[in-house]
């Protein structure tokens, strides 16, 4: 409803949300106008939490948005968090796709990443994160190339996929799930989107995560993401904080 809200009566076009950056990239093809199933595309936004009725009628309220809206207008979606691994890979595959992969980069990403979800081999950390530089590196080289084969929007998404699956290697194996280090990455991943609104939009985001997220102040272990935009955009970060004390929920547990 606030996001609703903002486009209707602001220059807010783009919404970042508390989940996968790669599922939320996937997402965003569908807002644009791509192909997909919405069920599908709740399910690619990372959490539980999120598959509802109510995510799905604000994906659906956002490609519906898109097909009046003019070109500079069009709302987009991305994703902020860094648990996940294979809708990254999944965008690095279809980039490729459209490339030509001539360099077998694509069956590389098979090689050090598995088909599943965390098959990766910790023992090969190291290795994995050279290739990852060595394919961030053959990205900008060519980026001219990839920008027309690809456009300039799945270029900087492809990219960005990469490195977000480097925070994700790091997360998981150098920091050993630091809270902080998650949160500063996501802060990173905030920035980066927001300067791309800044270039091709008004240069104004509504981000949506949990109070531990995104709280101005330091009043938790878990309390860094805001403190992190704070310090940089200063009032320029606005809160709206939310609260319950008695509540029911549905989300199925771990065994369904």
């Amino acid at each position: 409803d606030v996001f609703k809200h903002l486009v209707e009566t602001t220059n807010v076009r783009d919404f970042m949300l508390e989940g996968d950056m790669g599922g939320c990239a996937l997402i965003n093809e569908y807002v644009q106008g791509g192909e997909g199933d919405l069920k599908e595309m709740v399910k690619l936004l990372g959490y539980k939490i999120y598959r509802t009725d109510q995510m799905a009628e604000l994906i659906s309220w956002m490609r519906e948005y898109n097909e009046k809206a003019s070109e500079g207008d069009k709302v987009r979606i991305y994703g902020m968090d860094i648990q996940y691994d294979t809708r990254c890979i999944k965008i690095l595959k279809k980039g490729y796709e459209k490339i030509g992969d001539t360099s077998g980069y694509s069956a590389k990403i098979d090689q050090w990443f598995g088909q599943e979800e965390d098959q990766y081999e910790p023992s090969k950390l190291n290795e994995i994160l050279d290739f990852l530089k060595e394919l961030e590196s053959d990205a900008q080289e060519h980026g001219e190339e990839y920008k027309k084969a690809m456009g300039t929007e799945a270029y900087e998404t492809f990219v960005r996929a990469a490195v977000n699956l480097e925070y994700y290697l790091h997360y998981r194996e150098t920091e050993k799930f630091s809270h902080k280090y998650r949160d500063e990455m996501m802060k990173n991943n905030v920035s980066w989107a927001l300067e791309i609104e800044e270039r091709e939009h008004n240069g104004a985001l509504m981000i949506s995560c949990h109070n531990d997220h995104m709280s101005q102040i330091q009043a938790t272990a878990f309390t860094f993401l805001g403190v992190f935009l704070q310090e940089e955009y200063g009032d320029a970060y606005f809160t709206i904080g939310t609260d319950y004390y008695e509540t029911d929920d549905t989300i199925y547990g771990l065994k369904g």
